[in-house]
């Protein structure tokens, strides 16, 4: 959100959405984040139009610019510009506060119980490589981040880490394409 914006919430933007009977330009430069502005306008029963970028930069600026409503970004890309007050974050999609951000309120807290989602990265390996090989490296990565070295680390970046191992990665995977696949079939939005 631009970062002098009378909204002050995603509440504030949802509800003014609603009483002008208009439909919500939602900046996102991918397909998740696309999901991700699709169920908002599910969840909070607006319209949204999806203004696809090929990155976040050239979006931000819209924002910032006041041509875009919103945008849907993780945090490494806009926590500088909110901090110096030219975006405001109106909501994450974790299930707690973020720690660098902490007034910053979850979308649970902001009305919408379901709405959790993540973005992550993880490694992978071939589906025959053999489950001792595949949880030494899963345990490996972990002790690396656990050193003092890693946590150091972590603490510079505005991601926060999972630090699941390999049955509950998969399963919070499955769980995670589950849910976006009921998303889409609800925005009408089709596989490509």
């Amino acid at each position: 959100m631009k970062g002098d914006s009378p909204y002050k919430t995603i509440g504030d933007l949802v509800a003014a959405a609603k009483r002008e009977k208009r439909t919500l330009n939602v900046g996102n430069y991918s397909d998740g984040y696309m999901l991700v502005a699709a169920w908002l306008g599910t969840a909070a029963g607006v319209s949204v139009n999806h203004v696809p970028y090929k990155g976040g930069a050239q979006m931000q600026t819209d924002v910032m610019g006041g041509s875009l409503d919103i945008g849907v970004n993780d945090f490494s890309g806009v926590a500088t510009l909110a901090r110096e007050g030219r975006l405001r974050i109106l909501a994450i999609t974790d299930a707690k506060r973020h720690p660098m951000f902490p007034d910053v309120p979850t979308m649970k807290e902001s009305g919408f119980p379901d709405f959790e989602t993540y973005v992550f990265a993880s490694l992978y390996v071939r589906a025959e490589t053999p489950d001792d090989i595949t949880n030494k490296l899963a345990d490996t990565v972990r002790a690396a981040m656990l050193t003092p070295e890693g946590k150091a680390f972590q603490a510079t970046n505005t991601g926060t880490p999972m630090m699941m191992h390999t049955k509950e990665l998969g399963d919070f995977q499955r769980r995670d394409y589950e849910r976006f696949k009921k998303v889409a079939e609800a925005a009408g939005i089709q596989p490509k």
